[in-house]
């Protein structure tokens, strides 16, 4: 194969905490932490990841809510950009001193309406998300190399907005979710340094459910 990955195997540790205040009747916050630490054979990283919503309701049916959400994250998918059809190539690594663990830091903002005595819900939902340590490849397919001396870091953002309609009780129940999003990267190796959009963009999603009792 292009490249190789074997002998590997590491350990995660993990310890989270949230807790919740109520300012006011219609505002509640919740503030909450998550400390890893990430055990590998080529190398040993640890990392506190906050995390921090506001839930703001104006009225029994109207709410309003914002998150604000950091992650470390030390294992990573391998995605073959090739023909997919023929060699669709995924598999998982782990962060090294070679290859580090990618950061992002999310913002989220979105509304909730609810109709006919919670039956029927409308929300809207946008996002802003950046990652640094992202994390892509470049090797010659007619040699042979070990994954973690091919690979590239770079920058990445993501943002879009999720619309969503929710049928919650009775017999039938179901949802309906589109959202719609931009993802650019940047990489100094690539495209002359760059921004461009990645293969495996996915502009247009669109998702549905039902259920029938």
């Amino acid at each position: 194969t292009p490249v190789s990955l074997s002998g590997l195997s590491s350990w995660e540790l993990a310890v989270y905490f949230q807790d919740q205040w109520q300012l006011v009747p219609s505002v509640s916050v919740e503030l909450g932490a998550r400390a890893t630490s990430f055990i590998g054979n080529e190398g040993t990283f640890s990392a506190v990841d906050p995390r921090f919503s506001l839930l703001v309701s104006l009225d029994e049916s109207l709410r309003l809510y914002s998150s604000l959400t950091s992650v470390n994250q030390f294992v990573h998918p391998y995605r073959n950009s090739g023909i997919f059809l023929f060699y669709p190539t995924i598999f998982f690594y782990p962060s090294t001193e070679k290859i580090l663990p990618s950061t992002s830091l999310q913002v989220s903002a979105g509304m909730e309406k609810t109709f006919h005595e919670d039956e029927y819900s409308l929300s809207v939902e946008t996002y802003y998300r950046v990652t640094q340590k992202l994390h892509e490849f470049a090797f010659d397919t007619t040699s042979t190399h070990e994954l973690f001396d091919v690979a590239l870091s770079g920058e990445g953002t993501v943002y879009g907005a999720e619309f969503t309609i929710s049928k919650r009780t009775g017999d039938l129940s179901g949802s309906i979710r589109y959202s719609l999003s931009w993802v650019r990267n940047r990489f100094a190796e690539l495209n002359g340094g760059n921004p461009y959009t990645p293969c495996f963009e996915r502009r247009h999603e669109l998702y549905a459910s039902l259920s029938y009792s």
